[in-house]
C-alpha cells in the first residue's frame, strides 16, 4: 500500500531482503533439518519394530501415509489459525505437538500406537510448522525469495547425505527406541527455530516512490514513522500495512491468504444476502477451482508424483534389506540418493539463473523418468552397482518432481495461488490416504515388494500420461488457431 508522510512524499514499507531475515531462514534449516531429515529414514528406524508386530511394508506404507494425509489437511487448520495468531505461536504449537509425537512414539507396542505418535501427532505439528516457518520467511524476502530458498533446501539435503549413515551408527549403538529418543530430543530445536520468527513488521524498510531508484530510510532496516503521516487511501497504521505485505505473498508451503476471504465477507453484507453454509464454504475455499480440468490435472498429478516419491523413499531401505544388502551397503546407496538430490538442486538454481523453462516441463520429465529408472532398479535390485547407479538418476530425478511443485501451481494459477495451492495439498492428503492402505493390499496379495514399488511408479504414469495428452492437445490447438 502507497504512503504519503507529513512532506508529501509517497512511499510503501518493502521488506528487509535480510537483517533479521537471515535468522528467520537460518531457523527454516534447523527445524526442517530435525523434523523432515529424520522421517527420511523411518524405514531404518522402525523397519525391524514393524517386521515384529506383522507385515513391515504395511505398516511402513500404512503409517507414512496416515503421517502426509495428517499434514496436507492440517494446512486448513493452518490457515485458520494464521489469520488469528502470530507466525511464532502457531509454529510454538506445532513444534511442541511434534516433540509429543516423537517423545511418545519411543514407548509404543504396536502398530496402532506407532499411528497415533507418528501419523498423528508429528504429522499435526509439522502440518503447523511448515505454514508458520514459510509465511514469516516470504515476509521478511522478495527478491532474494528464489536465492535464500534454495541455501535453505540444499543445506537440508546437505544434512540427508550424512543422516543414513548417522542413523545406522545410533541404531548399532542404541538400538531403535535410543535411536528415536534422540531424534525426539533433536525436535525440541524446532522450539529455537520458531522463536526466531519475529512479525516482519519491525523490520520494515520504508521506500520512497521517485523518479529515480527508490531511497530507503530508516535505521536497521527499520521504517520510521513520524507525526503527521497518513496512507494515501484511508486512515490506516503502517503497522496495519506491515501486516498485510507480511502476508500478501503466498509461500511455498504456505496454505493461506487472507485477500479472498475479507473481500467474500464484505461482499456479502454489501449485497446482503445471506449464504448458506456449504455457499460459505464454496466461496472461502474457492472450490470452483476443481471445475477447471487443467486444475484437477495439474493438482492430481502433482499430488500423484510426490507420493510415488516419499512412499518409495520410505520403504527402500527395507527392500534393499530384504535383497540381501548390508547396511553398511544401505547407507552407501542412500548416501549417493540424496548426493544426486543435493547436485540436482545446486544445479536448477544456476541454470534456472542461466534459461527459463516451464517448471511443469521439469516435473513431467522427472516423472516419467523416474518410472524409468525406478523399473530398472527393481528389475536389477541383485545387482549391487545398477542400483547404484540408477539410484543416483532417481536422486537427481527427485529434485526435479519435488522442487518445482509449488511454481507448478504458480504459474497456472498466480493470483490465485493461495487457494490453488492449499487445494492441492489437500488433494494430496487423499491420494496419500489411498495409497497406504493400497499398497498394504498389493503386498498382502502377490506377496511380493516389487509390485507395491510397481504401483508407487504407477503413480507417476498416472502423472505423466494425462499431462503429455493435456500439453499435446494445447499444442494443437495454438496450431489449429493460427492455420485458421
Amino acid at each position: 500500500m502507497i504512503m504519503i508522510d507529513k512532506r508529501g512524499r509517497k512511499y510503501e514499507l518493502v521488506p528487509p531482503e535480510g537483517g533479521w531475515g537471515y535468522m528467520v531462514a537460518l531457523g527454516i534449516s534447523l527445524y526442517l533439518s530435525v523434523t523432515i531429515v529424520p522421517i527420511c529414514v523411518f524405514g531404518i528406524v522402525f523397519g525391524t519394530f514393524l517386521s515384529k508386530i506383522g507385515d513391515e511394508t504395511y505398516g511402513i506404507t500404512l503409517v507414512n501415509g496416515i503421517f502426509n494425509t495428517v499434514l496436507s489437511f492440517t494446512g486448513l487448520l493452518a490457515n485458520h489459525l494464521l489469520q488469528k495468531y502470530s507466525c511464532r505461536s502457531v509454529g510454538l504449537l506445532g513444534a511442541v505437538l511434534f516433540f509429543v509425537g516423537a517423545f511418545s512414539t519411543v514407548f509404543i507396542q504396536n502398530l496402532n500406537q506407532l499411528i497415533l505418535t507418528f501419523g498423528v501427532f508429528q504429522g499435526l505439528g509439522f502440518g503447523l510448522l511448515l505454514p508458520s516457518g514459510f509465511t514469516s520467511f516470504n515476509g521478511y524476502f522478495d527478491k532474494r525469495q528464489n536465492v535464500m530458498m534454495g541455501v535453505n533446501q540444499a543445506l537440508v539435503v546437505a544434512i540427508s547425505i550424512a543422516w543414513p549413515g548417522i542413523t545406522q551408527k545410533l541404531m548399532d549403538a542404541y538400538g531403535w527406541r535410543g535411536t528415536q529418543l534422540i531424534f525426539a530430543g533433536l525436535s525440541l530445536h524446532a522450539v529455537l527455530a520458531m522463536l526466531a520468527l519475529q512479525p516482519v513488521k519491525r523490520h520494515m524498510k520504508k521506500q520512497y516512490i521517485t523518479s529515480i531508484e527508490a531511497q530507503e530510510e530508516g535505521e536497521n532496516g527499520e521504517p520510521k514513522i513520524t507525526d503527521g503521516e497518513k496512507p494515501l487511501l484511508g486512515n490506516v497504521k503502517a503497522s496495519i500495512v506491515a501486516n498485510e505485505l507480511e502476508r500478501r505473498k503466498a509461500s511455498v508451503i504456505s496454505i493461506g491468504s487472507l485477500g479472498i476471504s475479507v473481500s467474500q465477507v464484505d461482499t456479502s453484507r454489501i449485497e446482503g444476502k445471506p449464504k448458506g453454509l456449504w455457499t460459505t464454504i464454496y466461496d472461502a475455499l474457492d472450490l470452483s477451482l476443481f471445475k477447471d480440468p487443467v486444475y484437477v490435472n495439474i493438482a492430481f498429478g502433482l499430488a500423484l508424483s510426490l507420493t510415488a516419491d516419499i512412499a518409495f523413499l520410505s520403504i527402500f531401505p527395507m527392500i534393499l534389506k530384504n535383497a540381501n544388502y548390508s547396511p553398511a551397503d544401505i547407507t552407501i546407496i542412500l548416501t549417493v540418493y540424496f548426493s544426486s538430490d543435493l547436485a540436482c538442486r545446486v544445479g536448477l538454481s544456476v541454470l534456472s539463473a542461466i534459461i527459463s523453462v516451464k517448471n511443469r516441463y521439469v516435473v513431467l520429465a522427472g516423472a516419467l523418468l523416474s518410472a524409468f529408472f525406478r523399473t530398472v532398479l527393481i528389475m536389477n535390485d541383485d545387482n549391487f552397482y545398477i542400483v547404484l547407479i540408477t539410484c543416483g538418476a532417481l536422486g537427481f530425478l527427485r529434485c526435479m518432481v519435488q522442487t518445482p511443485i509449488p511454481l507448478v501451481v504458480a504459474e497456472q494459477y498466480g493470483p490465485r495461488f493461495p487457494t490453488a495451492f492449499t487445494l492441492y495439498m489437500v488433494v494430496g492428503g487423499v491420494v496419500a490416504c489411498i495409497f497406504g492402505p493400497l499398497i498394504g493390499f498389493v503386498k498382502e496379495v502377490t506377496q511380493s515388494d516389487k509390485m507395491a514399488v510397481h504401483l508407487l511408479t504407477g503413480a507417476y504414469l498416472l502423472c505423466g500420461i494425462p499431462w503429455t495428452i493435456e500439453l499435446l492437445l494445447k499444442r494443437l490447438s495454438k496450431k489449429n488457431i493460427v492455420n485458421n
